[in-house]
């Protein structure tokens, strides 16, 4: 990604003036999570995407390195602003039809959102009638809405 349109997708998403040079990487700071990236050469194109905790520093005596590497921008700014869940509590869901579900069991049950965890992407427990067993940290790609709440 173009390194203006990086900066201007990040400013959208943490607000105007939130992108600042320190050394030679680009940053940005939000709920004291740092995100930075590097330009790629001369070019304008960006690379090395980096998050980690505002107060968290490497330590080179003892092989810590602080944050961690993600592959794109999107994701670095999914770690410091995780997108809006897209089921809520109560909404009735179906578990797709992928492999996935299929290897577990699931491929097509119906069942109740009960909780909500947000990492970098939402997570739903579902509980399934049926069996009267909760689903645990099913993600919002192996799931479907039957109906609102």
């Amino acid at each position: 990604m173009h390194n203006e349109k990086l900066i201007a997708k990040v400013e959208r998403a943490l607000g105007k003036g939130s992108v600042h040079m320190k050394g030679g990487r680009y940053c940005a700071i939000h709920n004291g999570m740092i995100i930075s990236w590097l330009l790629n050469g001369n070019g304008p194109e960006t690379c090395n995407y980096h998050v980690q905790r505002e107060n968290d520093r490497s330590d080179p005596y003892t092989d810590y390195f602080a944050g961690h590497f993600v592959d794109n921008p999107t994701q670095l700014l999914n770690a410091v602003c995780p997108p809006k869940p897209k089921f809520s509590e109560g909404d009735m869901v179906r578990f797709k039809n992928n492999k996935r579900q299929v290897r577990h069991g699931d491929a097509g049950k119906i069942g109740v959102v009960t909780c909500i965890m947000t990492y970098n992407t939402p997570y739903y427990t579902v509980l399934v009638p049926a069996d009267g067993i909760a689903r645990l940290d099913t993600a919002q790609r192996d799931l479907e809405l039957v109906a609102a709440a």
